[in-house]
């Protein structure tokens, strides 16, 4: 087994297990389960990079919660401040609630940090912090975060669910191997999946694997994006 891929120009070495990515999870669910069971808190889960992280960690809780789903925005009428000035998508009355912020990974925290500040304005009980990747040597702010499965270094990471990051599962270089990817046609805001099958058990793995993206793109769709 070859434990590199090639993204384009670049080469990646596996950073993370499969095995240990889904042992942490389980983990940070079981964490989860013994500070918030009883309190059915709200999971934001911000898109579109946690989108599979927070299914993978919500199916692992063993008690009811509600959840959201949420973009950021630094759009001001019809221009862009540079900061995050909207959550797209946050219906739910929070006042009073335990609330779950889902992130996929935290660098500087700035984001983050607004994030927080607009939530207090809606007057929660508590807002705590789940996250799948840390950078803390690219910390610029104080955040106390409350859950996380891996503090890593300032490295380029791709994979598990974030076009952008690597480190989910063990990529298998091999022939025959079942693969796909999901993206958009920015144009029509259609998302497509593109793949390659090989008869085995391992397409319907990649292709509902990828269906979760071209779904959490389909339904924000019309959003503005935070660039």
């Amino acid at each position: 087994m070859n434990n590199v891929v090639q993204v384009r120009d670049k080469k990646f070495a596996l950073y993370i297990s499969e095995d240990k990515i889904r042992e942490r999870v389980k983990e940070l669910a079981a964490q989860i389960d013994k500070d918030l069971s009883g309190m059915n808190p709200l999971f934001i889960v911000v898109l579109n990079g946690s989108f599979v992280f927070a299914a993978d960690l919500l199916r692992n809780l063993r008690f009811p919660c509600e959840t959201t789903f949420v973009r950021l925005s630094s759009y001001e009428g019809d221009k862009s401040t540079g900061t995050v000035k909207q959550l797209i998508g946050l219906n739910e009355d929070v006042s009073g609630r335990t609330v779950v912020i889902v992130e996929d990974i935290i660098e500087s925290g700035t984001t983050m940090k607004e994030m927080l500040r607009i939530l207090d304005e809606k007057q929660p009980k508590d807002v705590r912090i789940a996250s799948l990747f840390v950078k803390p040597g690219c910390l610029k702010v104080s955040l106390d975060i409350d859950y996380r499965c891996f503090d890593i270094e300032n490295d380029f990471i791709v994979g598990y669910e974030q076009g952008a990051k690597y480190a989910n599962s063990d990529i298998k270089v091999e022939k025959n191997l079942s693969l796909a990817l999901a993206t958009e046609f920015a144009k029509y805001k259609q998302p497509f999946i593109l793949a390659n099958f090989n008869g085995t058990s391992g397409d319907v793995d990649v292709l509902t694997h990828e269906a979760g993206h071209a779904f959490a793109d389909y339904m924000v769709r019309n959003f503005e994006l935070l660039l």
